[in-house]
């Protein structure tokens, strides 16, 4: 799909052109704050563009030897028809951009997210964008990153061109005496710019991998504590199990209604807590332990996964379809068993009640990884939720309705991590979701 111009296009045109700043040898400046832009959002390419008629044209690139492209396949060409970031998390399933040509070639663009940047008038000139091979999000923190540094690109872009309109404004009226001197004070001020800017890059730069090891340390304390605190209560449980089942066995009979309800109460949530226990030992241990990547049979791993929720299928009349073409795949089989196994479960949880669930499972080999996609007609949910359903404890529905412990996609979503992979979902409320895989080859 070709982005239309924006409404301002003759006045965004003619301010980039008072920039000057098209087909300008590369700045050093510039060059590493995409450097910087690509090493905080985790992405192999990251790239400053301006947009003019009919090309996007690369201040600064990372990551691509490319130096242009027609603006007609310019992702960025969409991300200028905006104010805030452009976000996309997976092209092939966006229809503005799954036919295009540099989604399927070089650079072979999965996942894009573009920061705007703004010229003084309020034009959008072009992004600081970062580009990945794989679909992805962005952490909240690398999202503000990206933001920030496209305003320190913008910085550097206004300078330059402040420079340009004091020399062009003073070359009709200088004279020899006067223009060495005006010259020299130019210079003096754009070297500054650029010093302040790559200290700003310095700066973010250190408090990145600063802040990067400190959360590193935290996560670690945090699921060695989780891993001790949840093995230790399990002793104790064990014993309000034993304990209320017998005595719901050997004296219920000598309770009244009322003090079999409190057992039956006590005995619901004894299970309800051995079953959060159990997913937070399951989420700590995919920390702790070692990953086997080895090959992996994936018909015959998918089916092993159905057979095991046999009866939950039958009983709820699911309709389970799988199209798994490849023969199998490089991964660790324990952890692909335990995401496969999650998303297959939220889908026959998280169903309609006025129609049976479907559940599609399909797996693709791309360039670079292999996608199995779970699908179903569910009840979806919104996509605003995107980044936090996959953080623990985080439910988007009433426990009451649809119980659980919150730690399910947690779980899936550090096992794809730990295997070098990923995962995300797409979702609308009341039509079902469909959650991709992403295992690199």
């Amino acid at each position: 799909m070709i982005a239309p111009p924006p409404d301002n296009e003759a006045q965004r045109l003619a301010i980039l052109r008072d920039y000057a700043m098209l087909d300008t040898p590369p700045a050093e400046v510039l060059d590493e704050l995409t450097e910087l832009a690509a090493t905080i959002c985790d992405t192999p390419i990251a790239l400053i563009t301006l947009i003019d008629e009919k090309r996007q044209w690369f201040k600064a690139h990372h990551g691509t030897q490319l130096t242009e492209t027609h603006r007609d396949h310019a992702f960025c060409a969409h991300a200028i028809l905006q104010p805030d970031m452009l976000l996309v998390r997976d092209a092939l399933t966006d229809p503005r951009f799954a036919d295009n040509v540099l989604v399927h070639d070089q650079p072979k663009i999965r996942f894009y997210a573009g920061s705007p940047l703004v010229a003084p008038e309020g034009v959008i000139l072009g992004t600081l964008c970062v580009i990945d091979h794989r679909p992805r999000d962005l952490s909240s923190r690398q999202k503000r990153a990206l933001h920030l540094l496209g305003h320190q690109a913008m910085a550097w872009l206004d300078a330059q061109r402040r420079d340009h309109v004091r020399r062009e404004k003073a070359r009709p009226a200088s004279d020899s005496t006067t223009e060495p001197a005006i010259a020299a004070a130019d210079i003096a001020a754009l070297k500054e710019a650029e010093r302040k800017v790559r200290e700003l890059n310095r700066e973010l730069e250190q408090r990145f991998e600063q802040r990067t090891r400190e959360l590193a340390l935290a996560n670690r304390e945090l699921e060695t504590f989780t891993y001790t605190v949840s093995h230790d209560l399990k002793a104790p449980l064990r014993g309000i199990d034993g304990y209320s089942r017998l005595l719901l066995e050997d004296h219920g009979s000598r309770l009244d209604l009322e003090g079999r309800t409190f057992l039956h109460n006590i005995r619901q949530g004894v299970d309800r807590m051995g079953q959060l226990i159990d997913d937070l030992l399951t989420y700590s241990r995919m920390e702790r332990r070692a990953m086997h990547i080895d090959q992996v049979r994936l018909a015959e791993l998918v089916t092993e996964v159905i057979n095991e929720r046999r009866h939950d299928i039958d009983e709820s009349h699911a309709e389970v379809s799988l199209s798994v073409d490849i023969p199998d795949l490089r991964a660790d089989a324990d952890s692909l068993r335990l995401a496969l196994r999650n998303l297959f479960d939220n889908s026959l949880k998280f169903r309609r009640p006025d129609r049976a669930a479907k559940i599609a499972i399909r797996a693709r080999n791309l360039p670079g990884s292999t996608e199995i996609e779970i699908a179903d007609n569910g009840i979806g949910f919104d996509m605003r939720f995107h980044d936090r359903i996959f953080e623990v404890f985080q439910r988007l529905h009433r426990a009451e309705e649809f119980p659980g412990t919150g730690i399910g996609l947690a779980i899936v979503h550090k096992a794809l991590q730990r295997m070098g992979g990923g995962v995300h979902a797409d979702s609308k409320p009341g039509e079902g979701s469909t959650f991709t895989l992403e295992i690199p080859r």
